[in-house]
């Protein structure tokens, strides 16, 4: 079994650089993991309350085209979404926000690698994926 992580971000750059920061975070720590993205919010929301999708971990920005990530966050979460939500954006402007959706993080751009290891180890030691471990090393 495997982490599945989202990363739900309309900027192809801000994805990448997310997504080679988790990857050597994953490989080092000997995590078997996958990483998608989408580049709006709409549309990972479908796919996961149609039940296409079925995250562990999402990295959900807030400014989305035709959406926002915290609403949609919100509405994952009263479909009984448990998993971990890490917020992302350009500004600490909505940081408090995060707080209504049992967000583990808020993680202002541009992304700084340290801060996200800091981040991940934090989360995967008191939130789901501990649990997700534990339960594949039984």
């Amino acid at each position: 079994m495997k982490l599945d992580v989202f990363i739900v971000e309309d900027m192809k750059v801000d994805a990448r650089i997310l997504t080679v920061i988790l990857e050597s975070y994953f490989e080092e720590k000997h995590i078997s993991y996958s990483i998608q993205t989408y580049d709006t919010g709409l549309a990972f929301y479908s796919d996961y309350e149609e039940g296409y999708i079925n995250p562990n971990m999402v990295f959900m920005d807030i400014f989305l085209p035709k959406s926002n990530g915290l609403e949609l966050c919100k509405k994952m979460r009263e479909k009984g979404f448990n998993g971990d939500i890490l917020i992302t954006s350009e500004t600490k402007d909505h940081s408090l926000d995060a707080f209504s959706v049992d967000a583990r993080a808020y993680i202002c751009k541009p992304y700084n690698a340290t801060e996200i290891y800091n981040i991940l180890q934090r989360v995967c030691q008191y939130s789901s994926i501990r649990t997700y471990t534990f339960k594949i090393r039984i």
